[in-house]
């Protein structure tokens, strides 16, 4: 309370005689202020502080307030960065309010320019949000896109298969038509080449009916000339009808020679 902080401070006086016998200039309380921090970062207690500065008009309220005000400034993070500026400005002859004020102003242009950077850099976030959405809806029709190219990609890849299979089975198909025309062909020479002996050997044969005494013998001979062909020819079944035709002709053909020698 009041009273016993008066109480302490008479008692204190008292005890150590601390009455001033000279008298000296008493200082405000900014100046008193200025004298205890500068005492007080030579690393002096309270006591020595206020024996100095006692004669200057420090009472023990005063100190016990600076030491109050000293911590503040050297523990508390706004004026851990003030303090140096504070003593700096009081160098240069400025009392501690005037530096105190001076310091909070700096703080407040830089505050200000902080809040401003920070205001950039928000409307800077922003757009930066806008361009990521923007890239992620741009990112969702590439990979729409893409989903539709590969499943294209399938498709012409299964195309692909199919058209490779049928491919295969006409170059199948191909080497198979290949083979029967090759044995056709191979057939259709020996056919011609047969019709062609069955064709000789009926001309040389009529022409023997023509000159021959007994043409029966000779027709005898060209059929079982025939009869020797159509064995040969087994193999060939579309010659069977074919060559059978030509042994009726032939007899017909034989027949009527025959007449004609008969009728000669």
């Amino acid at each position: 309370s009041e009273f016993i902080r008066r109480a302490a401070n008479e008692a204190l006086e008292r005890h150590l005689n601390l009455k001033p016998k000279k008298k000296f200039e008493k200082l405000d309380e900014d100046e008193l202020f200025a004298k205890f921090i500068k005492l007080r970062e030579k690393g002096l207690s309270l006591k020595d502080i206020y024996l100095k500065l006692f004669k200057y008009g420090l009472s023990f309220e005063q100190t016990i307030k600076f030491e109050e005000q000293y911590r503040t400034f050297l523990f508390e993070d706004d004026f851990l960065y003030l303090h140096p500026t504070i003593e700096e400005e009081v160098r240069k002859g400025k009392t501690i309010i005037e530096a105190a004020n001076h310091a909070i102003f700096t703080l407040q242009q830089e505050n200000m320019k902080l809040k401003e950077e920070n205001r950039t850099i928000k409307q800077e976030n922003v757009e930066l949000k806008s361009i990521n959405q923007n890239l992620k809806r741009k990112l969702q029709t590439l990979e729409i896109q893409n989903q539709g190219l590969y499943q294209k990609l399938q498709n012409t890849s299964r195309e692909l298969q199919a058209s490779t299979c049928e491919k295969n089975e006409l170059k199948q198909k191909n080497e198979v038509l290949e083979t029967y025309a090759l044995k056709y062909l191979g057939l259709k020479e020996r056919i011609n080449e047969i019709v062609t002996e069955i064709y000789n050997i009926v001309y040389e044969y009529s022409e023997k009916i023509k000159v021959e005494v007994d043409p029966l013998k000779t027709q005898t001979e060209l059929l079982k000339h025939l009869s020797l062909l159509i064995k040969k020819c087994q193999e060939f079944n579309e010659l069977k009808d074919y060559l059978k035709g030509c042994l009726k002709i032939l007899e017909i053909q034989i027949y009527k020679t025959v007449i004609q020698y008969v009728t000669r």
